[in-house]
């Protein structure tokens, strides 16, 4: 078994779940430049209560629909500037598929399209995260 150490980068994991709030775990990379000399790598918390696009390297987007009852085909769109490898879409606390020509625009486009529940979506991103693939997180609050 081959042991790596983590060292926190740009990216954020999520540590956190329940319906109506997500909390992500980050570099505080303000706070950890003004230590290094030192050695110290601070992190923060952050919390959100609504629905988010997550990407490893770039910034939390908040995300207009709330719930899966919310969610159109443009939503899904804001996704595309990100270049994901794979979109993984939370549905909320429970699973819902969305319209299947929906998810076939971007199958078409040769990215991977995963539906769960927001929980199951949160698990799936930090470890193909922390692989170094590029998922695109798209998780409802609720």
């Amino acid at each position: 078994m081959k042991f790596t150490r983590h060292t926190p980068d740009e990216s954020y994991i999520v540590k956190a779940y329940r319906p109506g709030q997500l909390t992500l775990h980050c570099l505080d990379a303000e706070a950890t430049a003004q230590t290094a000399a030192q050695g110290q790598v601070l992190t923060k918390d952050l919390l959100f209560n609504d629905s988010i696009i997550l990407s490893p390297g770039k910034p939390v987007t908040r995300w207009q629909p709330r719930c899966f009852a919310e969610l159109q085909l443009e939503h899904l769109r804001q996704i595309n500037p990100l270049q994901p490898e794979m979109v993984l879409l939370g549905t909320g606390e429970h699973l819902n598929f969305p319209e299947q020509a929906w998810m076939m625009e971007f199958l078409e486009a040769g990215i991977g399209f995963e539906v769960m529940d927001t929980a199951a979506a949160c698990r799936t991103y930090n470890i193909l995260s922390s692989e170094g693939r590029q998922p695109v997180a798209a998780l409802l609050v609720n």
